[in-house]
């Protein structure tokens, strides 16, 4: 995975060990390639003759530490040597991309049979009927 800057050196080596990253990101390595793999082409920046594009891992994992970690901008400016504008930028459009491309799977849309269920889950366990 080519990675640019110092991240290259970190995320190397956190790779290597599954509990350090764990503890990083807050999630485990398999789940990362998922995510980087379901994404990638979509969050990819175009390379121009001005400036070398930001690589989708480092992009996926800026804006999984931001998420994880509750950093500021400017915290992850220096951490990642990138401009704090660039973060936010980074960030608005890796979650945008997370929710276009994910949400049906993670939060399928709700159906009668569910809503069903739900209401009695309330009924039988809370002893709440008619919640719905």
């Amino acid at each position: 995975m080519k990675c640019s800057r110092s991240i290259y050196t970190l995320f190397t080596r956190l790779r290597e060990h599954e509990a350090k990253f764990f503890n990083y990101f807050r999630i485990c390595v398999a789940t990362f390639d998922y995510l980087l793999q379901r994404l990638d082409k979509h969050i990819a920046l175009q390379e121009t003759n001005m400036r070398q594009a930001i690589p989708p891992t480092e992009m996926l994992a800026v804006t999984i530490r931001y998420l994880v970690s509750g950093m500021t901008f400017t915290d992850l400016h220096y951490a990642y040597r990138l401009g704090p504008s660039t973060i936010r930028k980074i960030v608005r459009d890796v979650c945008r991309k997370i929710w276009e491309i994910l949400l049906d799977e993670c939060i399928p849309p709700p159906s009668d049979k569910m809503w069903n269920e739900c209401e009695a889950g309330f009924a039988n366990n809370a002893n709440f009927p008619n919640c719905f």
